[in-house]
């Protein structure tokens, strides 16, 4: 027992002495070869097509064997992507050299990596070219597979377009085209759709390793995923026709939204709107009066009542129609809207007026409203506009209301709005307080000798209040 109780106290003294143990060992690792084959078609499109089916594989199973015993080699294949994969059957369509060295550079970073072994034709129709690869810090031996001569062929190297276009637009497309060993000169480049000529363009061909492009412009006039088929000319004793076709699919889509513009009656402002208007792709605008309109308020996206709910028109079923429908709705405002009703849809605005006067309002910009751009300096041209006539009274807007332009009478700045934006359980609704703004596109075009100022305006404040706050915490693409 004494001897125990000596052996357990003296190891406890000795751990408290926090012994170290250390030990000394050698590790030895091979270093990495990445042996990268290419697997694009174009390998076999030779002479020596059934070697690289059948004997040619064999023999670089053989070097690979051989190099296992001093390396650590890893095999993998490319086309259009690089796959950890060392099946060769060389079908890819499109081949990507300067991705594989992304990709190793990526999976082999702070690895012992030897070397890299890349076997391919050289020919790449996709990424970038691998001769300006940077950041290699390997060596990269190349075994050079294919024929090395050059022969001819036209190519149909790359496309590029978007993925939507909106009906009623045109749509760019641009085309890469190099053409090798061609002693022609031109040559005919057809678009198809639905096995229907659309497009016809001839071209001068490029010089030898020049790239032509061709920029495109094609009408969307049809809904839905339309496929596009091009087809360069078949020239005489080209090695390959596979190349002088490709396909596209573009989603054409109807993105406009559908304005109504609901006057009391005919007046120059609703004019002066539909003008601004009309030349939108992006807009289609129906003009109607509230005596004689039948239609239905849930075809459209924004409403814009001229003078409504009038003195003698409350517009009540419209104004319920718009409430149900919770769509965004532009007031303007003037001589006939009945300021009793405007107050009592609690939309942002209300307007306490005990006569029937008017002032004149010349517009002054705000300089703090940032919800939206115009395009122009706001501040210089509202100082060239005309004024409007808006009614005399006290104004209380929202207090998150944001207000674009205030009122200026008699050259006095006053704090009540000429155009306010207001908002509600998502829903925008705008004032124009005065009537008169027909006046604005003449004055723009006394000042700028064009409406396009005038024209951007009416249009962002439309595109302002139909564009609805992003309520998704998150959205994953």
């Amino acid at each position: 027992m004494t001897f125990l109780r000596f052996s357990f106290v003296l190891i406890i003294l000795l751990l408290l002495l926090s012994p170290v143990i250390k030990t000394k060992g050698l590790i030895v690792q091979k270093p990495i070869i990445v042996f990268a084959q290419d697997n694009s078609s174009s390998i076999i499109m030779n002479k020596d097509s059934l070697y690289y089916q059948g004997d040619y594989k064999n023999d670089i199973e053989s070097v690979l064997e051989d190099l296992s015993d001093d390396y650590d080699v890893r095999i993998i294949k490319f086309d259009e992507l690089t796959y950890n994969d060392s099946i060769v059957d060389f079908t890819g369509n499109q081949t990507d050299i300067s991705g594989v060295f992304d990709e190793i550079i990526s999976r082999y970073a702070g690895m012992n990596l030897g070397a890299v072994i890349i076997a391919t034709d050289g020919v790449f129709n996709k990424g970038s070219n691998p001769v300006y690869a940077k950041n290699l810090e390997f060596p990269v031996y190349s075994l050079a597979l294919g024929d090395t001569i050059s022969q001819k062929d036209l190519i149909l190297k790359n496309l590029m377009h978007n993925k939507l276009a909106f009906l009623g637009n045109r749509f760019p497309l641009r085309v890469y085209i190099a053409a090798e060993k061609c002693p022609e000169t031109k040559a005919l480049l057809s678009i198809f759709r639905e096995g229907k000529l659309i497009y016809e363009k001839e071209f001068d061909l490029p010089l030898q390793s020049d790239i032509k492009m061709l920029d495109i412009e094609l009408p969307a006039d049809k809904l839905g995923v339309q496929q596009y088929d091009l087809k360069l000319e078949y020239l005489d004793d080209e090695i390959s026709y596979d190349n002088n076709t490709a396909s596209f699919v573009i989603n054409v889509i109807d993105n406009r939204n559908k304005v109504l513009v609901l006057g009391e009656g005919p007046h120059p402002d609703i004019g002066a709107i539909n003008f601004a208007l009309k030349d939108n792709p992006d807009f289609e605008v129906r003009l109607e009066y509230i005596d004689s309109y039948t239609g239905s308020i849930s075809d459209y996206n924004i409403i814009v009542l001229h003078q409504l709910p009038s003195n003698i028109n409350n517009a009540a079923a419209i104004l319920a129609d718009i409430e149900k429908n919770k769509l965004p709705v532009l007031f303007i405002l003037g001589s006939k809207s009945s300021l009793a009703a405007i107050n009592n849809l609690d939309r942002g605005l209300s307007i306490n007026s005990k006569s029937i006067n008017t002032d004149d309002a010349e517009p002054y910009f705000n300089s703090e409203f940032v919800a939206f751009g115009t395009g122009f300096d706001e501040k210089t041209f509202f100082e060239e506009m005309s004024p409007l006539k808006v009614v005399f009274g006290d104004y209380k807007v929202l207090a998150d209301s944001k207000i674009f332009l205030y009122q200026k009478i008699n050259g006095v700045k006053t704090d009540k709005p000429l155009i306010l934006f207001s908002e509600q359980n998502g829903i925008k609704t705008g004032f124009v307080t005065g009537e008169g703004i027909w006046r604005w596109r003449i004055d723009d075009f006394k000042s700028n000798s064009g409406n396009e100022n005038f024209k951007a305006l009416i249009n962002r404040i439309l595109q302002y209040m139909i564009v609805k706050k992003m309520q998704d915490k998150l959205m994953v693409e």
